[in-house]
């Protein structure tokens, strides 16, 4: 189903991935870690039930249990599991349960009997073996990925019905045989290394240690955000986000010559964070950002842009107007510096042409002078936080003679 927009947060706990709220929710959810048996008639907002809890209805008199929204149910396909799966169609069901006759290697049950179901999101772990079938476009699919090994996706693109594909993925075996994908996720974890090209989709979280690389590719947020946790990276050049995005804990996530928007349904952006929390940065090169800037614990977003590039190296002399600057709410870290530097590549040292430790926005952030036209220079940013943290720009000037690098 194309052009759908929703703005959701997902809650992992182990294996267990609960889907609750779109951004008019306002009820706070109702969590459960235990038993629970209800006897009485309620009206629930989101329930999500962790490890240790379950939820019986039993008996209830009028006007019964009515829980506001849908229920999405996210089954998983384990290391090792083999299966075909064909999901119903999202609304009313009747019955259903998980996981398909026939399947293997897969622990998790599911029943969902007489009630309103909204889409069908997966999890797809590595060395199974997975048979998606005759799914209509009018499904709402989402399939995520974790991806706890070295790979690369490249051109896999939301909303696109397969007739008989089978990915290019190392390390499982996924094919698509009469079946319509609405969303695709990528989960990055351990140690992997992971390069994502010329794709379109839902959302990336990277997880534990592992390392992202990424190129002209779009994040539309119809799987969540775009994020990072624990301590790994991400580096994304060429790209394009229309949704939050998040560095937690140590993480790091560089946008390089990218853009960031706001959701689709939030064209102000009031709703669509930019956030860098806990000892998480995030780094904007050469990347406008129109969504809502968010800090929280030692949180650092740094700022790099030059307002007017340089059509070529100046044999003269150039005032270069840009921001240059670190946020933190931390005031250890946000007392850094920072030090631009024009560079030919011929070997000689790099000319400094600008620095400081205050933040520059909108300014003169240097003066580029006495450049050779011919070649082609790189002016790199190195912005140091207060804990002796870097980051660093850069930005290539073409000369006039493309031959002499």
């Amino acid at each position: 189903m194309s052009g759908r927009s929703l703005l959701v947060i997902l809650i992992a706990v182990g294996s267990l991935f609960v889907a609750t709220g779109g951004i008019e929710a306002e009820d706070e959810p109702w969590i459960i870690t235990e038993p629970v048996v209800l006897t009485e008639p309620a009206e629930l907002g989101h329930v999500i039930v962790l490890a240790g809890g379950s939820l019986t209805v039993r008996d209830l008199g009028e006007p019964g249990l009515r829980i506001r929204g849908h229920i999405w149910v996210w089954v998983e396909f384990p290391a090792g599991s083999v299966a075909e799966y064909s999901p119903p169609m999202p609304g009313f069901i009747e019955s259903w349960t998980f996981p398909p006759p026939g399947s293997t290697g897969i622990f998790q049950t599911a029943t969902v009997d007489r009630c309103e179901t909204l889409l069908w999101p997966m999890l797809v772990r590595e060395n199974s073996t997975v048979l998606l079938h005759d799914i209509s476009q009018d499904n709402w699919i989402v399939v995520g990925f974790h991806l706890p090994n070295d790979g690369e996706v490249e051109e896999l693109f939301n909303d696109r019905f397969y007739a008989d594909h089978t990915l290019d993925l190392e390390d499982r075996e996924f094919r698509l045989v009469n079946a319509s994908i609405d969303t695709w996720n990528l989960y990055p974890q351990a140690d992997a290394q992971v390069a994502v090209r010329n794709s379109h989709l839902g959302e990336i979280l990277s997880l534990e240690n592992s390392r992202v690389s990424m190129e002209r590719t779009t994040i539309d947020g119809t799987g969540g955000f775009f994020g990072a946790r624990d301590t790994s990276r991400i580096v994304a050049s060429d790209c394009r986000f229309t949704c939050t995005i998040e560095a937690s804990q140590e993480s790091t996530i560089e946008l390089r010559s990218s853009i960031v928007e706001p959701y689709p349904i939030d064209p102000t952006g009031v709703w669509t964070r930019f956030g860098a929390y806990d000892d998480g940065r995030l780094f904007a090169d050469q990347t406008p950002v129109l969504t809502t800037p968010a800090l929280g614990g030692r949180g650092l977003i740094a700022v790099n842009y030059l307002h007017e590039q340089p059509q070529s190296p100046p044999a003269g002399s150039a005032t270069l107007i840009g921001s240059v600057a670190q946020f933190s709410l931390d005031p250890e870290v946000a007392a850094g510096s920072w030090r631009l530097e024009a560079s030919d590549g011929t070997g000689e040292t790099p000319v400094t042409i600008g620095g400081g430790e205050d933040n520059v926005e909108d300014d003169v952030i240097g003066t580029w002078s006495n450049a050779n036209p011919v070649l082609d220079y790189r002016l790199q940013t190195t912005l140091a936080d207060g804990l002796g943290r870097t980051l660093v720009g850069n930005l290539v000037v073409p000369g006039s003679n493309p031959r002499v690098r």
